[in-house]
């Protein structure tokens, strides 16, 4: 039960990435740079999805920060973290 359970995460995870960021379409091959836009689109999507308040498509939340700036900046700053 586990294994399937980590399968579905997975599967859901590389298809969010595909569908909301092209991911697939991604031909970076220089050095480390297609592990570090992996890492960034991880990111940006788990900062996506954090946002209640907007009801859009992640597409469209993507689309929405690219726009507007005040979005934008307040998805980065309900992501920041405090305190350690």
């Amino acid at each position: 039960m586990a294994t399937k359970t980590h399968w579905e995460v997975e599967n859901n995870l590389h298809w969010m990435l595909d569908i909301a960021f092209s991911e697939d379409a991604c031909q970076t091959k220089n050095d480390n740079a297609a592990e570090n836009l992996s890492t960034l689109r991880r990111i940006a999507l788990n900062i996506l999805q954090l946002d209640k308040a907007s009801k859009r498509s992640m597409r469209g939340k993507r689309k929405k920060a690219g726009w507007s700036n005040s979005y934008l900046s307040r998805l980065l700053k309900s992501f920041i973290v405090t305190g350690a």
